[in-house]
């Protein structure tokens, strides 16, 4: 009997996701990164489904049967008709042609603009939060999520940045109060510093102390649980779920209350954690430190390369911007009533002396 040969397979390259999705993580080390990618693939294997398979369509473009650039077109087609975000479909076709470059293809963005143009970015209009709008979310709040949020508001951080703070990042001695990012977890690989206000500072100390109280065991991070090694798998599915539960109890939190149930004009609720960042940055630049807002941020910009402030100047910065950052100033509400206080006793004074005038002034006329 003769063996028959399986053909089936003969006119195939074998597609090296894996292979290709560690070379991801090899550079960016980061599994957000990877997992981001790999939905992308999949989609565009979907397309290929839709003509051959994925094999087959990279077996055709390492032969010269079909241009890649064309591939790419009729895959931008595919994405405009599922009704994603232009920056979606963006961040699609880019990480496709670097996986078709991966494949020895050599697609050159010059060679695209020739051949189509790629969707330009969707500008929506975005209304800025206001210091009573968030205080009625806070007064919503679960203690958590307060913490998490003030520390938002007054710092900048990222939320995934805040997920993974570890309570040794926290240093309460100085004033105002300093935390540290470790460049593991910044978006920028660097290590940088930020403050938080003082009422963040003492809802934070307080949740520590709760914390600490209700597990007997003092918890390396403050808002994820893990002891394990940083930079796992489980590493990452722990911050995941951290980040995870942070934004989803904002979400319900903002959905059960109808007066912050409010829409961008893209459709998106206009309270959410990268909101908080925007009211940071807003705020200070307001008080005219833009160029401190984005150091504290930890966003990338050239003039922020020559941007560099010793400890104290960037803690008598802080403490300069901290009226402007802080949302329930109970002090300043205190002090401000004093002050109301003692001019109206003022002028019960003034006031009394005048109706005494008057009168002298009164008996003096009929006499």
């Amino acid at each position: 009997m003769l063996n028959m040969v399986d053909i089936s397979n003969m006119h195939t390259v074998e597609p090296k996701i894996d292979e290709y999705l560690e070379r991801v993580y090899r550079i960016s080390r980061s599994f957000g990164t990877k997992r981001s990618y790999h939905c992308t693939l999949k989609k565009f294997e979907k397309f290929c489904n839709c003509k051959s398979s994925l094999p087959n369509v990279l077996y055709d473009l390492k032969n010269g049967k079909q241009d890649p650039i064309d591939v790419l077109d009729e895959f931008y087609s595919f994405l405009s008709k599922q009704h994603l975000k232009n920056s979606t479909i963006i961040g699609n076709l880019s990480v496709t042609k670097d996986y078709l470059n991966f494949h020895g293809m050599k697609i050159y963005s010059e060679d695209i603009k020739q051949k189509f143009r790629t969707p330009k970015p969707d500008v929506f209009y975005e209304e800025g939060l206001t210091k009573s709008t968030l205080n009625r979310l806070l007064q919503n709040c679960v203690p958590k999520l307060r913490v998490a949020i003030l520390m938002a508001c007054s710092s900048g951080m990222r939320v995934g940045e805040i997920a993974q703070l570890r309570l040794s990042d926290v240093d309460f001695t100085t004033n105002p109060t300093t935390i540290r990012v470790r460049r593991e977890t910044t978006k920028t690989r660097e290590t940088r510093f930020t403050h938080i206000s003082t009422e963040a500072s003492k809802l934070l100390s307080d949740y520590i102390t709760k914390k600490t109280l209700n597990t007997q065991s003092l918890d390396p991070y403050l808002f994820m649980y893990f002891d394990d090694e940083f930079g796992s798998f489980e590493y990452y599915k722990s911050m995941f779920a951290a980040r995870q539960t942070l934004m989803e109890r904002l979400r319900e939190t903002v959905l059960h209350i109808p007066e912050l149930s409010m829409k961008n004009e893209n459709g998106q609720n206009r309270i959410h954690f990268h909101a908080f960042r925007k009211w940071f940055k807003t705020q200070v630049t307001t008080a005219g430190q833009s160029d401190f807002a984005e150091a504290l941020m930890g966003h990338k910009s050239l003039k922020l390369v020559y941007f560099k402030q010793s400890t104290e100047a960037r803690q008598k910065m802080y403490q300069q911007m901290e009226p402007f950052l802080t949302l329930s100033d109970f002090t300043r509400v205190e002090k401000t009533m004093e002050d109301l206080q003692g001019q109206v006793q003022s002028l019960s004074l003034e006031l009394e002396k005048v109706k005494q005038w008057r009168d002298i002034s009164v008996k003096y006329q009929k006499r």
